[in-house]
């Protein structure tokens, strides 16, 4: 299975059903170059994504040189980030920066969104990307104001410009509060986008569900774990309810918070079964079996 998935990242493209139809200039450019291929910001970035997991499916395989050398394709992202605006940018192959069309403007370098939207789809890397934001509080209040400008927004036939829930690029970007170290930043977006976005009529999921996407994103959004592409982490939130119980054919995954986090939304412990968690990230694999994480909250 590896082996016919690594033709993906290493080309030569299979035709014009699955591969990546960018794949040459990528790995001759470190990029998706703009002035060659439309939507070269989104595809560089979602490149990345699927490099960080091949490299670790790699590794798992004991193929430790192919696993390096996609770990340095999966920050191909870097190469697209423009200090000059703080956002990521199209790059032509000539290295000149592609012209910018503004933050908000849905220009043919990102696919179906703008650079407020793509400013945070580097899931597999937000140490990464919090380092080129200009650290972890840079980056927090970077992300603070997208959703400050989002809470005012009026859509305009749907379509947002700032946080867009139905576009899936920045569906993780409340989740990265928590990874940044504010769990209770989390909470807070996480519950706005539940309340704001979602409901029981005819327009109760803000966009197409695409396989379930949204669906799934409610469901990780009750349970406060949020899973990180193409890896085996969870992202740490606050759970929606005081109790929440996952049935799977291991065991029971039962998460409890006490107070009621609908009212006491800041995470002042967070422990499974009974050891404290000393990070923002648990693994699939730690939470196998019948466990019980537990959070312990209080008010702001």
């Amino acid at each position: 299975a590896y082996d016919l998935a690594r033709v993906a990242a290493f080309g030569p493209s299979p035709g014009p059903v699955g591969g990546r139809d960018s794949i040459e200039s990528y790995l001759a450019y470190g990029y998706v170059p703009a002035d060659l291929h439309g939507g070269s910001v989104s595809r560089t970035q979602e490149y990345a994504i699927a490099d960080s997991a091949l490299a670790r499916w790699a590794r798992r395989l004991g193929r430790t040189a192919e696993a390096a050398e996609l770990e340095q394709h999966a920050q191909s992202w870097r190469a697209l980030f423009d200090e000059s605006t703080g956002f990521f940018r199209g790059k032509n192959a000539d290295g000149s920066w592609a012209p910018w069309p503004g933050e908000t403007a849905n220009d043919s370098m990102f696919v179906e969104g703008n650079a407020w939207q793509y400013l945070w789809l580097v899931p597999h890397d937000p140490e990464g990307l919090a380092d080129v934001l200009g650290g972890a509080a840079a980056a927090r209040e970077r992300l603070a104001e997208l959703f400050e400008l989002s809470a005012t927004e009026e859509p305009i036939l749907g379509a947002r410009m700032y946080y867009w829930h139905g576009n899936e690029p920045d569906i993780v970007a409340p989740w990265l509060f928590a990874a940044w170290g504010d769990p209770a930043s989390t909470a807070h977006w996480v519950r706005w986008v539940v309340d704001e976005l979602y409901g029981v009529e005819a327009d109760g999921i803000p966009g197409n569900d695409d396989g379930g996407t949204m669906s799934a994103w409610l469901l990780f959004a009750a349970a406060g774990l949020y899973p990180v592409a193409g890896s085996d982490q969870y992202i740490v939130g606050v759970p929606r309810y005081p109790r929440v119980v996952l049935h799977r054919p291991s065991g029971d995954l039962r998460i409890e918070a006490e107070p009621d986090p609908r009212t006491h939304p800041v995470p002042i412990a967070v422990r499974l079964d009974g050891d404290p968690l000393t990070g923002p990230y648990l693994s699939h694999e730690a939470l196998e079996g019948e466990r019980l994480l537990r959070f312990e909250m209080a008010r702001p």
